[in-house]
């Protein structure tokens, strides 16, 4: 038995219980990538998921990986850059980005553990 990409997805997509209006679709690409390999596939899959959400993906990746891998071919989505050091993220194309996520390891009151921190910018 052959399980596709959109066969996946589409369960996955009726396991969630929330209103479409509150879903922000959101794709760490640098897992899709290792995953299947093709960059083929990450654009079927990404028209499969505006389809289904009826907006863009936020994609998020680590600057390293975009640089290398994503420049100029995702022009048309808004980023998540993940960077963990005290210095703002330069993309090799001089391209801005929406949210940087600079450490991994973050406090909050209330939880245990680490936390991801984030950067809203503009």
């Amino acid at each position: 038995m052959v399980i596709t990409c959109n066969t996946c997805f589409m369960k996955s997509v009726k396991l969630l219980s929330i209103k479409k209006s509150h879903r922000c679709a959101q794709l760490n690409i640098t897992f899709f990538i290792h995953s299947l390999i093709s960059m083929n596939s990450l654009f079927k899959f990404l028209r499969l998921i505006e389809r289904t959400y009826r907006q863009k993906p936020l994609l998020y990746t680590g600057a390293n990986f975009y640089d290398h891998n994503l420049a100029g071919k995702v022009d048309n989505y808004k980023l998540m850059i993940a960077q963990y050091t005290k210095r703002i993220p330069r993309l090799t194309d001089g391209r801005d980005f929406e949210l940087w996520q600079y450490t991994g390891r973050g406090h909050l009151d209330g939880i245990n553990g680490y936390v991801d921190k984030s950067r809203l910018m503009g």
